[in-house]
């Protein structure tokens, strides 16, 4: 079995002892009787085989360790110390029958000796390495889903930081657009953009804010957008006043409309309707009617790729995207703060 390695030489040290002294006794005071006798050999199988199980641990250690050759490791170490086990068992059987009797063991009494030596280490040892086994197993699940939550956190936080020149660009493009058409829209659009900008930095470090932030954030980012698209595109909303306080990584939704307004073609005759709707108590829809441009737009995916990525770290439900031929949809999940 395993100990701590401070209390390993203390308790070798002690077993020996008790075994040095029992052997003199035997051997001084001629005891012969059976029990003492067995008592005896149990007392030596015990430090030899916890001994070598020690020694056979710490050569398996090096060779094949646990958190790379979990399975290979079980049965290697567990057929090793049966092998070891029976060897002590017959060895020191050997020993003490010349010593005690002066006649070797018969073929029966090996056979037993071997028999009843694997029906006590083989249930032992089988129960001990299974618990271990699944102490190991689990250790590695945890340090595996650790390393995993910490490359999604990793992926997060530079897409985070991918979001702000994103919208800058965009926003500046629009802004140069304008000042050349119309100066007083121009000036309309520069005081919302330093609006939603201001929200923008307010929540950079935040992983989570409540759906009723980012919507109000939408209502600013939706009267900054319709600046340049005026009639040909609307917003709707049907969400219930209980969800509000659920919560959503930030910029999702802003995200969504984005690719909405990207992905299609729209005009005041034919315009672009985004609905944010709710579908149950977890989950909140996104969706826009398709009009797709004749040329499609050339795209990475990128924007439904970070929405994505910044859910898998705060939970395990997916987002869903659906294109129904009539309507894009992507539907979030709303997250209690209990799951973060």
């Amino acid at each position: 079995m395993y100990f701590r390695k401070e209390y390993y030489t203390v308790y070798l040290i002690v077993a020996l002892l008790i075994l040095t002294s029992v052997l003199y006794l035997v051997f001084q005071y001629s005891i012969t009787s059976d029990i003492v006798i067995t008592a005896l050999w149990g007392l030596l199988l015990v430090v030899l085989i916890t001994a070598g199980n020690k020694i056979i641990s710490n050569f398996l250690n090096r060779k094949l360790p646990w958190n790379k050759y979990l399975s290979v490791r079980f049965f290697t170490q567990l057929i090793s110390v049966l092998i070891y086990s029976l060897l002590c068992f017959n060895i020191s059987y050997y020993i003490f029958k010349l010593m005690f009797t002066n006649d070797p063991p018969s073929p029966d009494q090996v056979a037993m000796v071997n028999i009843y030596g694997s029906l006590i280490v083989l249930p032992i040892f089988s129960i001990y390495y299974v618990i271990h086994f699944i102490n190991e197993w689990k250790k590695i699940q945890i340090k595996s889903e650790k390393l995993e939550k910490e490359s999604v956190k990793t992926q997060l936080e530079n897409l985070k930081n991918h979001l702000d020149p994103h919208f800058l660009f965009n926003n500046l493009n629009i802004l140069s657009s304008l000042i050349d058409i119309d100066r007083e829209s121009s000036k309309k659009y520069l005081t919302k953009f330093a609006e939603v900008y201001r929200f923008m930095l307010q929540t950079k470090t935040s992983e989570l804010i409540t759906l009723q932030q980012e919507l109000e954030f939408i209502d600013a980012y939706f009267q900054l957008i319709a600046t340049r698209f005026q009639d040909a595109l609307y917003l709707k909303k049907d969400i219930s006043r209980e969800k509000l306080n659920l919560q959503i990584p930030p910029l999702t939704i802003q995200l969504l409309i984005e690719n909405a307004i990207k992905h299609n073609s729209f005009s005041k005759s034919d315009p672009l309707i985004i609905e944010i709707l709710e579908t149950d108590t977890h989950n909140l829809k996104i969706r826009n009617n398709l009009k797709r441009h004749i040329m499609p737009v050339t795209t990475t995916g990128s924007g439904l790729k970070n929405i994505q990525y910044r859910y898998k770290y705060f939970t395990d439900r997916q987002v869903k995207i659906l294109d129904t031929g009539k309507y894009f949809e992507v539907i979030i999940p709303l997250i209690e703060i209990e799951e973060v």
